[in-house]
């Protein structure tokens, strides 16, 4: 094929060893047909034989179709996804959107595939200087590791958007100094604390958001996600933009007169006032952050 004779000819100029002779560029859509034939042979002698679901997850890649294709071999979808730090050169995400909020982005993505499957999302818990020895001699803001405040962000972004199952690859990577580990955990801890919540049914009664005017753009509005414990709602608000934002959640008129809290860690987000008001609420919010918002009954 025309492929391969190109591949050849610039191995050959450049001195470089010839393609292993499985491999050809002509058969990559034969390839991944029979891939796709197997891992369905195989999603289904498990189903026979065993019956637990099975978790799929992809790499940061592949257009929806090609998604769709393959997740007819799972019951459980998801890729992992490692921003940090942003910039080009870790080339992990190929959207064009490579900032912290590409989480939610790739968690969306997959809650758009048919068959409503649920999205487990892996996450961050190394810094790429941890797993590829080439950026030790870089420096050390280029392959650092996530700091607590975007660590908290990513996990929170993937289940505003979606995502029932939130996991991270790496750690063992990341122990030393422990100072990652130990902010990590504390990120785990508080959404672990409130598992009853994130583990609730989404409630009936959703919010909307808006935003005061600012001066930038903000092609990223704001993100809500309620759920109701008994006659406690919880809202999670999530600012995926990189400046700040006044935000405000409408729509919540049956809740009018109740007082509302914040959870958690509030270092980055304060509401003004602390009361549901002709059906809305108002939190101030630094860039990328998080305010998990306790309306009480």
């Amino acid at each position: 094929a025309t492929a391969e004779s190109l591949d050849r000819k610039i191995r050959e100029l450049l001195k470089a060893p010839p393609q292993k002779p499985d491999i050809q560029l002509s058969r990559a859509p034969a390839a991944a047909e029979e891939l796709r034939e197997r891992l369905l042979r195989g999603y289904r002698v498990l189903h026979a034989t065993d019956g637990r679901p099975v978790w799929m997850n992809y790499a940061p890649r592949n257009t929806a179709t090609d998604l769709e294709r393959y997740a007819e071999a799972a019951d459980i979808v998801g890729c992992d996804i490692y921003p940090v730090p942003v910039l080009d050169t870790t080339g992990h995400s190929d959207l064009s959107n490579r900032r912290l909020s590409s989480v939610g982005d790739y968690t969306g993505r997959f809650l758009q595939l048919p068959g409503e499957r649920p999205v487990w999302m892996v996450l961050q818990g190394f810094g790429w200087r941890d797993i590829q020895e080439h950026r030790k001699d870089e420096p050390p803001e280029v392959g650092r590791r996530p700091t607590r405040r975007e660590s908290r962000f990513m996990l929170y972004d993937a289940i505003v958007r979606g995502a029932r199952g939130v996991l991270y690859w790496g750690v063992n990577y990341a122990q030393e100094p422990p100072t990652f580990w130990n902010e990590l955990k504390s990120v785990v801890h508080e959404a672990a604390a409130l598992h009853d919540v994130w583990a609730a049914r989404d409630a009936a009664l959703q919010p909307r958001t808006t935003f005061e005017p600012t001066m930038g753009s903000v092609d990223r509005p704001p993100r809500a996600l309620a759920k109701r414990l008994g006659e406690q709602y919880y809202v999670l608000v999530v600012n995926e933009h990189y400046a700040g934002l006044v935000v405000r959640l409408e729509g919540l008129g049956n809740l009018d007169n109740r007082s509302a809290s914040i959870v958690g860690d509030a270092s980055k987000c304060k509401l003004a006032p602390p009361r549901v008001k002709s059906g809305q609420l108002t939190v101030q919010m630094a860039a990328y952050s998080v305010a998990i918002v306790r309306v009480e009954p």
